[in-house]
């Protein structure tokens, strides 16, 4: 179905691309800015850190930040072909 996630004034949402036609192993999370960029991150690696220093380190600005290591590059060309084909259908005509 069709989520305005504004509309629903939603803290988070999070969705599997296997049950939206998409391949497994990925998925989407959608935040509201503001609490995405008070959060750390929780893994290490690759684009989510900003700059490096001998005491610590600094991130990057969400999505980045949550983005450790190498990304899921065939999975998330998949579900975005998964989400073209859903849209071309139509969400209303996929929920009647």
């Amino acid at each position: 179905m069709t989520v305005d996630v504004q509309d629903l004034d939603v803290d988070f949402l999070v969705a599997s691309s296997h049950k939206m036609c998409g391949p497994t192993g990925i998925g989407f999370l959608y935040g509201k800015m503001d609490l995405l960029s008070s959060m750390p991150p929780f893994l290490g690696g690759g684009e989510m850190i900003s700059d490096v220093y001998l005491d610590h380190s600094t991130y990057a600005e969400p999505p980045s930040r949550f983005e450790a290591g190498t990304p899921a590059i065939g999975e998330a060309i998949g579900l975005g072909a998964a989400i073209d084909y859903l849209s071309g259908i139509g969400m209303e005509a996929i929920h009647e």
